[in-house]
């Protein structure tokens, strides 16, 4: 039984978005959130980018299901704090538009695997046997902000439209890290999430 209290959509927030950023109003079509310094350091010098405002990786569970393709998550493991703050609690939420991102993907011949992934925001207490809890249920790969991301997009009414690439890998012979920064800062993953904004 879930016990945890984290959503409370009865009372009214103490601070708004709006006390930052003004009342809301329509400013793009479509956004790219990117945790990469470098990539987002390309995108500033090969496009012509305008500063609209500011808000301050992936690793595999299955190195065979996941090698050489691009994870398209279909539930995230909720195991990060985030994310019980904007929608009730349950164990994993959907990534609704997983289906979406799949079919471009095909389309673009882009290689991908559709599967659950696993949410943390705490990378050292990765154990073994979470790790294997996670796995039995069908996890794929691991990250820190998707199921937060998901759930802030539920929350306001937006479409998450997500694809991660695995660099790191988890299992319980230890940890690989080989991959990692390609992963982390590869050009090619960005383009590819241009392709698919276009194709959306």
């Amino acid at each position: 039984m879930l016990t945890s209290d984290f959503f409370d959509d009865k009372t009214e927030a103490i601070i708004s978005l709006e006390q930052f950023y003004g009342e809301k109003k329509h400013i793009v079509e479509k956004c790219l959130i990117v945790f990469s310094k470098e990539i987002h350091t390309y995108l500033l010098n090969s496009f012509e980018c305008e500063q609209i405002g500011e808000l301050g990786a992936c690793g595999s569970l299955d190195k065979e299901r996941t090698k050489g393709r691009f994870v398209v998550p279909t539930e995230s493991y909720r195991g990060e704090g985030c994310s019980h703050y904007y929608v009730p609690a349950s164990d994993y939420i959907e990534i609704k538009n997983a289906d979406k991102v799949a079919a471009v993907l095909g389309k673009l011949g882009a290689p991908y695997v559709k599967g659950r992934v696993w949410t943390t925001d705490s990378m050292l207490r990765e154990t073994k046997g979470l790790v294997s809890k996670r796995k039995n249920e069908g996890c794929i790969a691991v990250e820190m902000e998707l199921a937060g991301v998901q759930a802030v997009c539920d929350f306001y009414g937006l479409e998450l439209f997500d694809f991660l690439e695995a660099g790191d890998v988890l299992s319980d012979s230890g940890y690989e890290v080989e991959g990692l920064h390609e992963a982390n800062h590869s050009l090619g993953k960005v383009l590819l999430a241009l392709e698919i904004a276009v194709n959306l």
